[in-house]
This record gives C-alpha cells, structure tokens and sequence, in this order.
C-alpha cells in the first residue's frame, strides 16, 4: 500500500521550484498500475496527512461497499443550479429544440428557487407538494409541466449516479379533469362546410388541417417540396424537425384536398416554398375568428369551449373516430406518441354513440325478429353477429358515410355500413402486440380513415 504526501515540483526559468500546497499520493492493497493522486490544496504537511488518510479511508469504504460513492458525495456538493446547466448542455446535444429547452430551464430553475433546493439533499416531495399547494393561478396542465421538468431532470441525475434515488417518484400527476382553463370542442360537419364556405383562398388549409390532423406549426413550416401531388396515391412527407413527436409520418391527401392545393400552388414554385405562405400567419387567431363570425359560428360558446385553431386537430381526431378507426390506426392518423393522448382528442360526445344503441338486440313485443336480429344483421346461436360488415375477397372492410343528426344541431357524422366504396390503400404500417408481450408488424389502412372522413 502507498500512502504519501508531498509538494510538487518543476522548474521555472532554470531553477527548481516547490508547490506550496501539498499533494498525496495512493493505492490501496492489491490494486495494480499507478498510484491515485489528490490535490490536497493545503500547506500544512500534518493537515494534509490528515485528510489523505480521509480520502483513503473513503476509498477502502466504497470498495467494502459500505460508503458512498465518490461521483455521489462530489455531486451532493454540487449545487442545484449546477446540475441544471448539465441537463441543458445534454439536451442540447441530444438536439432538443430551443423552444422545448427554453421551457425546462425556465420551470426548474423556477422550482429550484421557489422551493429552495439549493443542493440535491433539499429536493423532497414535502417541498414539491407545499410549492403545488400554493394559492397560485397555474392550471393543472402547467403544474403537470412543471413536475414533468423536474422528474426528467432528478432520473437524469440518477442515471449518471449523482443521487441515489429519485426523491418525488411518488408524486402523483394532477388530475387536470374538468379543470381546463382552455376548453375547446370539434366543429361539427355542418359547421365545418359553413366555415370551409367562407374562408375563401384559406379553404385548403382548413380542410388540410381536418384531413391530416397536423399541428399548426407543422403546417405552418410545410414546404411545396414536401408535398406530392402528382404521385398516383397523393401524400405528404411531413419532416421531423416540425412534428412534435419527432417522428417522420405520411400523411395520404384525398381529391378534393389535393384540388384545392392544386389551386393555390403557383406555377413553378421553389421546392423550399412554404405551402400556406400569406396565408397562415405564425401567430394571432383573428384571420379564424373573422371566419368564424362569417359562417355564424362562436368563438366561445355559453358553455365557455371555444374554437380556436388547435381546435381543428380536435376536430380531425374526433371524426376519425367516428368512422371507426380505433387503436394503432386511430393513433398513426392523429400522429399521436400516446394512446391517452388520442382519447383526450376524441370528443365522446361526438361520436355516434346512438347508431350503437340502435343495432343492439331488440326484446319488445313490436319486433317480429326474435329479440335476435340487429339493425343492419343478425346473430347466430352462439351469439355471433353476421352481416354487420361484408368484406372483399382480399379481406378489406367496406364503408361509406352516412348523416346522423347528434344532439341538437344539424350534425352529420360518418360511421361504417355494410355498403360499399372505392376500397382504401394499405398505406403504413403499425405494431400491434400478441398474449406473449411481443410485437408483429401490421398494415394499417389509414387512407380509409382519410377517405371516410
């Protein structure tokens, strides 16, 4: 075992010159190579004994597995704020976007300051619950924000050893139920033709938006080179840099989205072009609003749900569930990394919930069916429904539209009859997993969703 102490030395202009802090020089027993050096940064040689003898005592505790780490003390040293700048500069690495990184340092240099976590050891779950329990104006959604920024920052931390556990892993999100300060509601279809009506050379861009579900940064940032119209199945190639999800996606244009492009794309136009220039500003909502007043329809309605702009994604998601489309397929249209996110977006009370209840069996006396036909098939004695779809040979399920007035509006939804029309092409694939956990590659058929739509 080596255990010393002493002063650097090194010349300097032709003489030899000694440190004036002393340094200490290790290796514990039956470790091999060179000795570990310490920078002691003190001038009293028994001092210096002193705390070598410290550091070596550390070192054997760790090895025993009795101490803390060495990377875990260092980093209860380290201040809050200190941890922060780390994240950011990974995130940065990582190629998050500037806004999102805005976002989390502004949050948890908020609650480093609010709550008073100056170091690793002051962040408790106490803390978080008094700073969320105070009589502050932040919605649920925010407040879910901010624990979300502060809980990526502590696993970070824990997954490079700088604190052993995670201190608020059994802190429970809001419940943001109900408690909405921006409720918004889906156009309905007799709505939507009104506003498509009005809108004049903006009718592309509000169909689009209904039709693809994107967001309207993603339409904002789309480009004519992203757009495919004389391909034999029409698309969009929508880029990563403006999904939210950071994913690639397709997204299939019907005819009459693709005409309505057609009409406002100039002639010979720079691929690097965006589509909806001059016509979708980055910010403001009163080009919508004007629009909205045109086609006789309330920005904020009596029960205080307005249609704003990201209303239209609602909008989307809500038809397409409408039609059908549910799980894997329902998720890949809306673009959605999360399938409780799809549900958020779906408006229940919108869907034809009604049609269900008018194909279940019938028991009263006035239906000569036996109590066992639905309203569009029957079902067996084994109590399996047949005729309620009819497929091709190539086992593709057929549907039209159909109106269904809901609640007291002139609405129209779309659901799936036993009818046919022009069958939908496979146009992605989603994963879908089987009773062992595993997953299998299926194709789903989402130009069908579009064109039901």
């Amino acid at each position: 075992m080596i255990f010393e102490v002493f002063k650097r030395k090194r010349r300097r202009k032709g003489k030899l010159v000694k440190a004036r802090t002393y340094t200490g020089r290790y290796r514990l027993e039956d470790d091999f190579g060179r000795p570990t050096e310490v920078a002691l940064r003190v001038t009293d040689k028994r001092v210096a004994e002193n705390k070598l003898r410290e550091i070596v005592e550390a070192a054997e505790r760790e090895r025993a597995g009795i101490g803390l780490p060495k990377k875990l003390v260092e980093a209860a040293a380290k201040r809050m704020r200190a941890h922060l700048d780390d994240f950011i500069a990974d995130l940065k690495a990582k190629g998050r976007t500037k806004v999102y990184i805005y976002d989390v340092n502004y949050r948890i240099g908020t609650l480093i300051e609010e709550c008073g976590w100056e170091y690793p050891k002051d962040v408790t779950g106490d803390s978080y619950i008094r700073w969320r329990t105070c009589d502050h104006e932040k919605s649920a959604k925010t407040l879910n924000d901010y624990f979300g920024a502060i809980r990526n920052l502590l696993r970070w931390m824990q997954s490079r050893g700088r604190i052993a556990s995670n201190p608020l892993a059994g802190i429970e999100l809001v419940d943001g139920r109900g408690k909405e300060k921006i409720n918004r509601r889906p156009l309905t279809e007799a709505e939507f033709r009104r506003l498509w009506t009005v809108a004049g050379r903006r009718r592309g861009l509000y169909l689009m938006a209904v039709l693809t579900a994107l967001r309207r940064k993603a339409l904002y940032r789309l480009e004519w080179g992203d757009v495919h119209l004389d391909a034999p199945h029409p698309f969009i190639e929508v880029r990563v840099i403006t999904e939210k999800n950071r994913k690639p996606t397709v997204k299939w244009l019907r005819d009459d989205l693709v005409a309505e492009l057609g009409r406002i794309r100039p002639v010979d136009v720079a691929p690097n072009k965006r589509v909806f220039e001059g016509i979708l500003p980055s910010r403001g909502l009163d080009f919508l609003k004007n629009d909205l007043a045109a086609a006789d329809i309330e920005f904020i309605d009596a029960q205080e749900r307005r249609i704003d702009f990201h209303a239209l994604r609602h909008t989307a998601c809500t038809w397409a569930g409408a039609t059908g489309a549910s799980g894997p397929v329902l998720q890949t249209f809306t673009g959605h990394s999360d399938s409780k996110q799809v549900a958020r977006y779906t408006h229940d009370q919108y869907l034809p919930t009604k049609d269900v209840v008018d194909r279940l069996p019938r028991f009263d006396d006035t239906d000569d069916r036996s109590g066992h036909e639905l309203a569009t098939g029957t079902l067996s004695e084994h109590g399996t429904q047949i005729g309620t779809q009819n497929g091709d040979a190539g086992g593709h399920m057929l549907s039209r539209s159909v109106n269904i007035p809901l609640q007291d509006e002139e609405t129209q939804v779309l659901v799936n009859t036993e009818e046919s029309h022009e069958l939908a092409h496979s146009v992605t694939s989603c994963q879908e997993g089987d009773k062992t956990g595993r997953y299998r590659t299926r194709t789903c058929d989402l130009t069908g969703v579009i064109r039901t739509l």
